[in-house]
């Protein structure tokens, strides 16, 4: 069936009685609005304090609102993987990138 009018409008397959718990879902697993999971970045973006302490803040994550959390695994603290997944990153961008322009 092709849907020509710009917008799908069933279910993309869920089956109707997990459609019937997505509000529960969403109060269970998530309990904030989309305006309150943006805080954190705008804080990032706009706060005098993330400005005055940069290198605290610079690359790191955070939690809502602005709170750098405890890494709690060897992997979370391994300050390798970071560099790995950025080298790893442009090697797969460029790869594609030389498939499409044909170099």
């Amino acid at each position: 069936m092709v849907h020509t009018e710009g917008y799908y409008t069933g279910n993309y397959g869920v089956p109707h009685w997990l459609i019937l718990l997505l509000p529960i879902i969403h109060v269970l697993f998530l309990p904030i609005t989309t305006t309150q999971g943006a805080f954190t970045s705008t804080f990032a973006a706009t706060s005098a304090q993330v400005a005055a302490e940069r290198e605290k803040y610079k690359g790191r994550y955070m939690e809502p609102v602005g709170k750098i959390p405890v890494l709690k695994t060897k992997a979370a603290r391994d300050e390798n993987l970071p560099r790995m997944l950025w080298e790893t990153s442009e090697k797969a961008v460029a790869d594609i990138l030389k498939r499409k322009i044909g170099q």
